[in-house]
């Protein structure tokens, strides 16, 4: 499965394909989704909607569906250049429980791949688990949220919690692009 993904980001940087942007709207403004520039592997969009006024607005209500759009946009570039319809991402579940499942899978972290990342936390890309600077600290409390978010503009439920952890902190364990909006699709 691997070798499939690492295969199609090398000869995906020269394939591009449209880019799903969310604009989450405004006063007197309907939230709408909208066609970005075209792009390569390796030159995602902007994976987190992000509005300098208002630096929560990004953990509303579409987080969730803009994601999997992100992630099924993504599978879509890698399938056109492996020719390969059935091309799914491999799953990592960094929370399932077990320790091991912290440490970012080797063949992410061998220098000679094109899903190496030099920069990731120097422990990340040595094998260590990515929570090395707080342990403990990702989990799923989110689950036990009894809503799904507060209100349109809320940061109260499930998704915005889920937003942030596991998924925000599991990017800033992971250190480097992955930890910075600007760069996260890289």
């Amino acid at each position: 499965m691997t070798t499939g993904l690492e295969t199609g980001v090398h000869h995906g940087r020269s394939v591009t394909s449209n880019c799903p942007r969310f604009a989450p709207g405004g006063p007197g403004i309907e939230p709408r989704w909208t066609c970005g520039a075209k792009i390569t592997v390796g030159d995602e969009c902007q994976a987190h909607v992000y509005n300098p006024s208002n630096p929560e607005q990004y953990q509303q209500w579409f987080f969730l569906p803009w994601h999997r759009l992100m992630l099924y946009q993504f599978e879509g570039v890698i399938r056109e250049v492996l020719h390969d319809e059935d091309f799914t991402l491999p799953y990592w579940n960094p929370v399932s429980g077990n320790p091991a499942d912290l440490v970012v899978p080797a063949v992410f972290r061998d220098p000679g791949t094109t899903l190496y990342n030099g920069t990731r936390w120097p422990w990340v890309n040595g094998g260590e688990r990515i929570d090395t600077l707080y342990k403990d600290w990702i989990n799923l409390d989110a689950l036990n949220e009894t809503s799904y978010i507060d209100s349109p503009n809320g940061n109260i439920g499930f998704n915005p919690r889920l937003d942030l952890n596991p998924h925000f902190l599991t990017h800033v364990a992971l250190g480097g692009d992955m930890a910075d909006f600007a760069t996260v699709g890289r």
